[in-house]
């Protein structure tokens, strides 16, 4: 029912964006192989890690709750579960309960889990295609496109060859290749940042509106995936602002404030429709944010007012500044951008941050402290690491360079009249300023660094190729440095792989709610009650989604309980245990319905990750009878 409407409608709005948005970029030498070589990476990176595509299924962490989210909606059409003949159930019994794991119920029998649906959206579209394996390779497939795209930014920045640097170290990476893997949704936010910086960037330089209403659009949409997405937005918004001022302007503007208007209304209108899902389908997990979501979209606002309110003025059409003043202006941005990345740097040195007040947190990070042999104090946030995470990961010389890149990218910017790299900075700088300086998530690698993956990430690595193709024009010496530089990197970002490149986050699961449900329906019930002995985390929510069926948490698998149902569902239930000692057996399982072997890579506040945890289980199912015994699927 969803295709007849859906392909078409994607046809015909590819088709008014390509005819009313063609992005031109100059002809330069090696533009066509540097493309042909960027398209190939992004092919074979996206074959050589699917076979590693995660499966994780289970609602314990985002990843999870992103794919329950997925499957719901590919079934339903919408986000919210309904739970309705569920919560009748759980009235027969004390110790029977609808609750899918620890989502609560509202009053009117649905379940909502948390975050924006944008990005489950597109998981919908992977179980459309392809079942429970196209969901679980969505994220890969959006990551090899958001590859190309940081190319085809970078290389209206760096040319055509050195724009492969930063494309190729991201996809080597280990952040985005596990982020990618599992269903995170900084790789979609990532994209569509990458997508709508590329078009901005064009906007600026041919004037066009209707550039510029998609380069809003685009941008803005990473509030379709995330609760932070309108940072990048407001990073633009406020780059836009320094260009209204006279900042790396060359030329007079004919028409500033109606490209801003065009900009700044589609901009608003993706968010206002981003906080309208997350207002309808997740009420409760706005509610528990507090604060911080109204004061992210106040922030975003003001600095939209104030563009639009610059841009009206005379200064906004005005040529460009003085010489002597751009030079003032190009050293002073230098100045203050390597000033803040001295002070962001050298932090650990000197600095403790203790930002973590939530007693579940602190937990958390005391267990990760105690099994890595650090002093134990649950209240210490991390924050002062997150510009060392990416020495981690690529390396101090990747770093440095990166900084040295920056700097001198800025001071181009201002002092070549480039407005759109001004552009370009100030949408990662938003992001900086707040996740460089209060991180706002649990410090556990690799999952704290997807806060500074979608717009910090890209920027840093097109400013290392900057810096590099810089160096490269310098002369011989500085061209052997830039290779050696460029060689010492790569090897960084490699080398913390190991056997882990190999290993599947939360593997098999994909085919074992396969089996399940394979069980389940050749039962043909409309309902499964889950003994809750054994019972995973959270996996309530897998079975009613991924399944299509209602879903009771029956405690301790108690016979009576089952009896009770089995009645109230005229004998259409199913049993479901991963021990097989919870329930009453008609004849003992000769084997289990699933037989699972899960991996999870392990976690550290310091280190990356480097080994993985195993557990193993077995699920069983069964048709439960009158009397509430169980007779085995199999």
């Amino acid at each position: 029912m969803v295709w007849p409407i859906f392909v078409p409608l994607a046809i015909v709005l590819s088709a008014l964006v390509v005819a009313f948005n063609r992005l031109a970029v100059p002809t330069q030498p090696w533009s066509a192989l540097g493309a042909l070589a960027a398209f190939v990476f992004a092919g074979v990176w996206f074959a050589l890690n699917l076979p590693m595509a995660s499966e994780y299924i289970v609602a314990i962490r985002d990843p999870g709750i992103y794919m329950v989210t997925g499957a719901n909606i590919a079934v339903t059409g919408g986000s919210p579960i309904d739970v309705r003949q569920a919560s009748q159930l759980a009235e027969l019994s004390p110790t029977i309960t609808e609750k899918l794991g620890v989502f609560a119920t509202s009053s009117d029998g649905i379940t909502r889990l948390q975050g924006s649906n944008g990005y489950p959206a597109m998981v919908a579209i992977g179980f459309w295609v392809a079942g429970v394996e196209g969901g679980t390779s969505t994220n890969l497939v959006i990551g090899a496109v958001a590859l190309i795209a940081l190319y085809g930014l970078a290389r209206r920045v760096v040319g055509p060859v050195w724009a492969l640097v930063p494309s190729v170290l991201m996809g080597a990476s280990m952040p985005f290749t596990y982020l990618s893997r599992t269903s995170y949704t900084e790789i979609l936010a990532t994209l569509v940042v990458l997508a709508g910086s590329t078009v901005l960037l064009s906007a600026l330089r041919s004037q066009r509106t209707t550039q510029f209403v998609l380069a809003g659009a685009l941008i803005a949409s990473a509030a379709l995936t995330r609760i932070d997405g309108a940072l990048a937005f407001t990073g633009a918004s406020f780059g836009l602002v320094l260009i209204a001022l006279g900042a790396g302007r060359a030329v007079s503007v004919s028409r500033p404030l109606t490209n801003i208007v065009a900009f700044s209304a589609a901009g608003w209108l993706i968010i206002g429709l981003g906080a309208l899902d997350l207002v309808l389908n997740t009420p409760r997990y706005l509610s528990d944010l507090g604060s911080m979501p109204q004061l992210l979209w106040l922030g975003t606002a003001i600095v939209s007012v104030v563009l639009i309110a610059v841009s009206a003025l005379p200064l906004a059409r005005r040529g460009p500044w003085a010489p002597r003043t751009t030079k003032r202006v190009a050293i002073g941005g230098a100045v203050i951008v390597a000033g803040l990345f001295i002070y962001w740097v050298s932090r650990p040195l000197w600095m403790t941050n203790h930002f973590i007040s939530h007693p579940s947190y602190q937990r958390a990070v005391e267990a990760l402290q105690a099994q890595d042999g650090l002093p134990l104090d649950g209240s210490q946030s991390y924050d002062e690491y997150t510009l060392w995470w990416f020495a981690w990961y690529f390396g101090w010389p990747l770093l440095l360079g990166a900084i040295v890149g920056i700097t001198l990218w800025l001071y181009r910017a201002v002092s070549d009249h480039k407005p759109e790299w001004i552009v370009l900075i100030a949408v990662a700088a938003a992001s900086a300023m707040l996740y460089f300086n209060v991180v706002s998530v649990t410090p556990d690698q690799i999952w704290a660094f997807r806060r500074v993956l979608p717009v910090i990430t890209p920027t840093l690595l097109i400013a290392f190729a900057f810096a590099l193709a810089v160096w490269w024009r310098r002369g011989r010496v500085s061209r052997w440095l830039a290779l050696g530089t460029l060689a010492v990197s790569g090897a960084l970002t490699l080398s913390p792989w190991g056997q882990i490149f190999f290993e599947t986050e939360a593997g098999s699961q994909a085919s074992e709610i396969s089996a399940i449900c394979d069980a389940v329906e050749e039962i043909q019930v409309d309902v499964v009650a889950i003994a809750s002995a054994n019972l995973p985390a959270n996996y309530a929510p897998t079975v009613r989604t991924m399944c299509d069926v209602q879903v009771v948490t029956v405690s301790g698998g108690s016979r009576d309980d089952l009896r009770l149902l089995a009645d109230a569902t005229d004998g259409k239930l199913a049993a479901l245990t991963f021990g097989a000692d919870a329930l009453d057996w008609t004849a003992t399982p000769s084997e289990a319905t699933a037989t699972t072997t899960v991996k999870y890579w392990n976690r550290h506040l310091l280190m990356t990750p480097r080994t993985t945890n195993l557990t193993v289980r077995e699920a069983f199912v069964g048709s439960v009878n009158s009397d509430g015994s169980v007779t085995p699927a199999n």
